[in-house]
């Protein structure tokens, strides 16, 4: 009320129903029962009707034809309130073709009421028309340089505008993307956002709201967010919009008082609008509230200031006097330094001297408004066309309004500019299913497609994942279509990739089955022979000749059980990459000599023939090799073609081809049919895989001779006719170094012990009872002194009891603590005392872990009792 107090007691003589009069807004007095008193100029124009048509006549009675039945009933309920003495809150109302905002009042105790209308319906529309400019852009590109955040519904950020980013000082989009948006939020204000997003997810309207941002530079910036939840097509909840940005909101004017001055002045003190009185000199006499709201100034400021100061550019007002009124735009500074853009509406009135009575409304929101949509407009078309993505913008009449560069590009066009073109001058040959879609989205729907072949124009067939749906004018009518695009062609061969790798992995597993199946064939089969002929043993009436038989079939099933195992810790080793090269001087001819004597007794228990054949001299034979894998590799070939030759011979041998030999083994066997030649080095395969099959075996022996053969860096390969015999080769890389005083020897492991001494004190480290008897019945003629124990902590107190001790046989993996532990310990306090490792471990550096570990030396079960001797010949001879 002080903001109205003149400084010259002659301006409090103005008359204020003039002024009134002057007000932008209409204004009306009526009784509780709606019965109208009074009423300004403004509110007979904004409803068309006549001071005789409005006064002494009920509001209700009078707005009928102009409201709907639901306006109308708000407002009966206002003055339903009214009588209760209830003042009702501000409403939107229209009426006729306008949006008018309706503030009504009760003044102090009194039965009179006020309302201040004010036609909102240019604001309105311009809000419509920003809100539809802003749908389209959104639609097209999900970004706003005016701080827009799009997120899912748990609030991870999905999208987001080069105005957060430049807000939030990244530079790039992908340091923003799939971070949740309160990650940027101040802590204090993270519970405040998640009650929010809760209260927008349950539809409850929110406005906006303070908060406090953390940038990637560590500064909190204040910010005001407004949020909106986005809809999926179905209605369903997809995410959020959050509008970051520094918006003034503009203050809603309280209730207007009209029986008096003072009331006149309050309705001036109220006003949504700014007010002030100003002489011919441009110095304020007069000011509201909302004039010191728009201009930053405090009344006891502004009084007496001229407008020079807050106007950028000066008014004449000896024009206005001139004239009488006038509307004019104007740009204001304000007191902080501020520059807005508001509507004057001014009136000269000379009844107490020369003075302007103004009312300034900021219309710097509506400009702006303006100015985004065009902004809005170039920056979409600009996003559109250098965006990544394929896109393009058609009207109702499917020509071309924004395209992107990679749209060109993805569809091969040669022409760059394609706007005001139609669609189908571009593309004469396109799809039926696309032109359908694209009458479609004009009705209203969305089609997606994920992955259809299209024929490019140069006749080239591309994969493509496409989507077309409508867009809608600021009418809220569909304007055209959008179409975005993905060429997939790449990630499509890839699926069919990953499809043939599926394949092929079903495939292997269908293998693995089968080889398990025949795994456990091959395994309890000897097993059944060693358990079955050894319950025949027991017989007290067997006679000499069928115990020896029996355990002839016994030795044979266990060196078969031990050939299976060795096959698949082999194939195990070869999987795993655990195969060491080991490469050393070997004399070929004498490892094909040993082969033929090994194999010749089997293959004439056959009734076959075997034949050698090498191509070198004894000197010429020396190839620096890995020995072992070339004795399993020829083991595993001379096995095969014994097992598959009934009649006729069996050949082998090699000759020298430039720097390589070339091994072979010829059979006279059932051959390989054509359809298994493809598969039958692969893991897991065999000539034949039914149940129903004639021949034992894991089927891992030509594989592990495949392997063995890339590891030699050879290679190996057949011929085969079938029914008639099949002819393995290998072509070994030859590398001879005249090394003529090099002679191979393969030591025949020797059933006679060697000289080993009798008088041994020795301790036996086994948890197993059958292997520990099995060591102690070989040894006990050897021992003055045998000691059992099952675990490292044993053989560990045993020693330190016993320290006269000879010889420790170490089993590696026991309880409690293992051999390798229990020897480390030992070595601690005994240095002398021979530790020979035993264990079923067959890694390749089980020997070196063992003589790591302090051991004397390896021993590999399962061990003969010529082995276990001549490695205690060899260490106590």
């Amino acid at each position: 009320m002080d903001s109205l107090t003149p400084k010259n007691h002659t301006v409090s003589e103005i008359d204020f129903s003039e002024i009134i009069n002057s007000l932008s807004e209409g204004i009306i007095i009526t009784t509780k029962e709606g019965i109208v008193l009074s009423t300004n100029n403004s509110f007979e124009r904004i409803f068309g009707l006549s001071k005789g048509e409005i006064l002494g006549k009920n509001i209700l009675e009078v707005a009928d034809s102009g409201f709907s039945s639901e306006n109308l009933k708000k407002l009966k309920t206002i003055f339903y309130r009214f009588g209760k003495g209830v003042t009702a809150k501000k409403i939107q109302l229209e009426y006729m073709d306008k949006v008018l905002e309706i503030n009504p009042s009760i003044y102090s105790n009194s039965s009179l009421f006020s309302i201040i209308v004010r036609d909102i319906s240019r604001e309105i529309s311009a809000e419509k028309s920003l809100r539809s400019s802003m749908e389209l852009y959104k639609s097209i590109m999900s970004a706003s340089p005016d701080g827009i955040v799009v997120t899912d519904v748990k609030g991870n950020i999905e999208l987001a505008s080069p105005a957060t980013l430049s807000l939030l000082k990244l530079l790039k989009e992908e340091e923003i993307i799939g971070r949740n948006i309160q990650d940027f939020l101040a802590d204090e204000y993270k519970d405040i956002a998640a009650v929010h997003l809760k209260q927008i997810i349950a539809d409850i309207k929110i406005g906006p709201q303070n908060y406090k941002l953390v940038n990637q530079d560590d500064i909190v910036l204040d910010v005001e967010i407004k949020s909106a939840k986005v809809y999926n097509p179905d209605g369903s909840s997809k995410g959020f919009v959050f509008a970051i940005r520094d918006v003034t909101e503009r203050k809603l004017a309280e209730e207007l008082f009209i029986l008096s001055e003072k009331r006149q002045k309050s309705i001036l003190e109220m006003a949504m609008d700014g007010f002030f009185i100003a002489d011919l000199d441009g110095n304020l006499l007069e000011v509201n509230k909302k004039y010191c709201e728009i201009t930053g100034y405090e009344a006891d400021e502004l009084l007496g200031m001229n407008l020079s100061v807050l106007e950028v550019e000066e008014v004449n007002f000896d024009t206005i006097k001139i004239k009488g009124e006038e509307r004019i735009e104007r740009i204001y500074r304000c007191k902080d330094g501020f520059l807005i853009e508001v509507e004057i509406s001014m009136q000269y009135h000379n009844e107490f001297g020369d003075r302007i009575v103004a009312f300034v409304h900021d219309i710097t929101e509506r400009k702006k408004a303006h100015s985004e949509r065009e902004q809005s407009n170039r920056l979409m078309n600009y996003i559109i066309e250098h965006s990544p993505r394929s896109i393009a913008v058609l009207d109702k009449d499917l020509k071309y309004i924004f395209n992107s560069q990679r749209y060109l590009k993805d569809f091969k066009l040669k022409q760059q500019n394609i706007s005001g073109l139609h669609c189908y001058e571009l593309f004469k040959n396109l799809p039926k299913k696309w032109k359908e879609a694209y009458d479609n989205a004009l009705k209203g729907q969305i089609y997606t497609a994920f992955d259809d072949p299209y024929v490019q124009e140069d006749g080239t067939i591309d994969w493509i994942k496409w989507e077309c749906r409508p867009w809608f004018d600021h009418n809220n009518k569909i304007g055209g279509i959008i179409v975005y695009s993905e060429i997939i062609t790449e990630s499509k061969k890839a699926q069919q990739e990953i499809l043939r790798a599926k394949e092929k992995a079903e495939e292997s597993d269908k293998l693995k089955t089968f080889f398990l199946a025949n795994m456990s064939h091959e395994i309890r089969t000897p097993m059944n022979g060693i358990l079955g002929f050894t319950g025949l043993l027991k017989d007290p009436k067997l006679t000499g000749e069928n115990q020896q038989r029996y355990i002839s079939i016994i030795e044979k099933s266990g060196a078969r059980m031990l050939n299976i195992i060795n096959d698949i810790i082999n194939i195990s080793k070869i999987e795993a990459g655990q195969i060491e090269l080991v490469l050393i001087e070997t004399n070929v001819n004498e490892l094909m000599e040993y082969l033929l004597n090994f194999f010749k007794p089997e293959v004439e228990q056959k009734g076959l023939s075997i034949n050698l054949k090498c191509g070198l001299s004894n000197p010429e034979s020396i190839v620096k090799t890995d020995k072992e894998k070339l004795s399993v590799i020829l083991s595993n070939l001379l096995k095969n073609a014994i097992k598959f030759t009934n009649t006729g011979s069996i050949d082998f041998g090699y000759i020298r081809k430039g720097n390589y030999l070339e091994f072979y083994v010829r059979d006279t066997g059932i051959g390989i049919p054509e359809e298994q030649r493809g598969i039958i080095f692969k893991r897991f395969r065999q000539g034949s895989e039914s149940l129903t099959r004639k021949y034992e075996g894991a089927g891992l022996g030509l594989s592990i001779s495949k392997a063995y053969a890339e590891i030699l860096d050879s290679k190996l390969w057949l011929e085969s006719e079938e029914g008639k015999g099949t002819v393995f080769y290998l072509s070994l890389p030859y590398f001879n170094e005249d090394a003529e005083k090099l002679s191979f020897r393969v030591k025949v492991p020797s059933e006679k012990p060697g000289m080993v001494s009798k008088d041994l004190k020795m301790i036996i480290a086994e948890d197993d009872e059958t292997s520990g008897m099995y060591i102690e019945l070989v040894v006990e003629d050897y021992c003055r002194e045998l000691l059992r124990v099952k675990n490292g902590h044993e053989a560990i107190e045993s020693l330190k009891k016993n320290p006269d001790t000879d010889l420790i046989l170490m089993d590696i993996n026991m309880p409690e603590m293992n051999g390798y532990d229990a020897t480390r310990e030992i070595r601690k306090f005994n240095q002398g005392v021979v530790i020979i490792a035993q264990t079923a471990y067959t890694m390749e550096n089980e020997k070196e872990k063992a003589l790591e570990a302090g051991c004397s030396d390896y021993l590999p079960k399962p061990f003969t009792k010529s082995k276990l001797l001549e490695m205690l010949n060899k260490h106590f001879e």
